[in-house]
């Protein structure tokens, strides 16, 4: 069966009265927080679109606007997203790190939701924008800064596929399995990042990987089952290339996933959530599902049971420790 398009928003189905203020906060909660200022009185507007893993598409249809993040909408909210736009229509005019980009339909750019930028479409808009966390890009900040705010053609080549991939995702609701949205966000994530200045020649294809499967590994800490064969069965990859990504990097991929495992119990219990709930729920809900093995780990890593951490938690700081380090 064809898939349905995800309508997330449509200023139809409320009054005219609350739309205005129906919008502009639905369109903040869906992009980033930033000054929706529409070109005209009678405010229509949609959004639609879907997710895939950590990664958003969607597609906005509205009249015209002036879009601006500005400082304060930056400390307010920052998911640290990269922006991935087409224009399916109109011309729009885009401000960001001293740049300015004149977009006509099919064409492409870059803006970060970490710096100011301005968008300004005088007529009817239309853009499929795609949303990915900048940490699964094996890109260099000063890569994605030189992106920004550049116009690219999406005619031919690399770029018009990549412009296709972004609307086709943003058409149909991905309902698919765990393992293979997580293909498909290689795959945006690997067209995404050859289009960057210098990120084709530089970026190695082990870096995206080995992103992937972390990302991959956070999504699915709960599941005490989970082992290297689901990890590289999810990123496309063999066993034996993820353990040598790991191994890169110091890790046995057992030991990166113990490691996140304690590391979010920690958090869980540092952080003074549901107090009355047994420790061992704590435990069971990180993975580790057999309670004296988890109290054995959590006291070798962090020098104090978990029970005793959940009663001195006022005390102590969050660990919040990025594994760098073998840890078997």
């Amino acid at each position: 069966m064809p898939s349905q398009e995800l309508v997330a928003i449509d200023t139809q189905q409320v009054s005219e009265a609350e739309r205005a203020d129906y919008w502009r906060a639905n369109v903040c909660d869906t992009f980033v927080p930033l000054l929706v200022r529409p070109a005209c009185d009678d405010i229509g507007g949609r959004i639609a679109g879907s997710s895939l893993a950590e990664t958003h598409v969607r597609r906005i249809r509205a009249v015209g606007h002036e879009f601006e993040r500005r400082p304060a909408d930056i400390r307010r909210s920052d998911p640290e997203v990269l922006h991935f736009m087409v224009l399916n229509r109109g011309v729009t005019q885009v401000d960001q790190d001293g740049r300015t980009a004149t977009l006509h339909p099919g064409d492409l750019l870059f803006y970060d939701s970490s710096r100011p930028f301005r968008f300004i479409t005088p007529n009817a808009l239309d853009y499929t924008i795609a949303l990915l966390p900048k940490r699964l890009l094996p890109v260099s900040e000063q890569s994605v800064r030189s992106g920004t705010a550049r116009t690219l053609s999406g005619n031919e080549g690399l770029p018009a596929v990549a412009r296709d991939l972004a609307r086709a995702l943003a058409r149909h609701a991905i309902s698919d399995a765990a393992e293979r949205q997580l293909a498909l966000q290689h795959t945006l994530v690997g067209f995404l990042a050859a289009l960057l200045p210098g990120e084709a020649a530089q970026t190695p294809s082990g870096a995206i990987h080995r992103r992937l499967a972390r990302s991959f590994i956070e999504h699915h800490l709960g599941d005490p089952d989970l082992s290297p064969a689901d990890i590289a069965a999810a990123c496309s990859i063999s066993v034996s290339y993820l353990h040598r990504l790991f191994a890169d990097d110091g890790w046995t991929v057992a030991g990166y996933l113990r490691e996140r495992r304690l590391q979010a119990a920690y958090e869980e219990l540092a952080g003074g959530r549901n107090p009355g709930e047994p420790v061992s729920a704590v435990g069971h809900r990180c993975g580790l599902v057999d309670p004296s093995h988890f109290s054995r780990l959590f006291k070798a890593r962090f020098d104090l049971p978990p029970g005793e951490l959940r009663r001195t938690s006022g005390a102590l700081p969050g660990s919040n420790v990025e594994p760098s380090s073998t840890a078997g």
